[in-house]
């Protein structure tokens, strides 16, 4: 599976946190999948482990299902399972909190921050108008940097995201 996600071109930080989110799952089940075949593992399993009393976030819970959908499609696929079993399994929002129910909205730099590296950077530079460019648009500066000339016309912006892997069309 580790070849897999990098031969499909996941990031190595994506593959960190899958991992990660793996081993969390069989150490939260202990010795219970220690005589178990992969065929043992029941959309029960997947869903104690998302939804067991925690402090975790719902935005955390839903992408650790997707984290385990991922790999348990990866065993589908080879034909080891007979079924997905995180097909059946939502993320319960009840008995969340606020606080677990609403994510904070990720900012990569601020208001300030942009204006102190814009204070950095030469107005005539390229990469002014790139960071610019990229605070407007909510893109990382690495896709600016790979702009073409045919990506922006007539005051309209499309593109595809390497890593969010989307069409931007502004």
């Amino acid at each position: 599976y580790e070849e897999h996600r990098t031969i499909i071109g996941k990031a190595a930080k994506t593959i960190e946190s899958e991992q990660r989110t793996l081993d969390q799952f069989l150490r939260f089940h202990g010795d219970g999948f220690a005589h178990t075949t992969m065929a043992g593992v029941e959309a029960r399993h997947i869903a104690e482990f998302i939804n067991q009393a925690s402090d975790t976030k719902l935005a955390t819970r839903t992408w650790r299902l997707d984290q385990l959908k991922s790999f348990f499609a990866y065993c589908f696929d080879r034909r080891w399972l007979v079924a997905n079993p995180c097909v059946d399994v939502a993320v319960r929002i009840e008995g969340l909190s606020q606080d677990q129910l609403v994510s904070t909205p990720y900012a990569s730099l601020t208001d300030d921050e942009i204006a102190r590296v814009l204070a950095c950077v030469p107005r005539t530079d390229f990469w002014h108008g790139a960071v610019l460019f990229a605070d407007a648009y909510g893109l990382r500066i690495g896709t600016i940097a790979t702009l073409e000339e045919g990506n922006v016309v007539a005051r309209r912006m499309r593109c595809f995201t390497r890593k969010g892997r989307k069409v931007v069309d502004e």
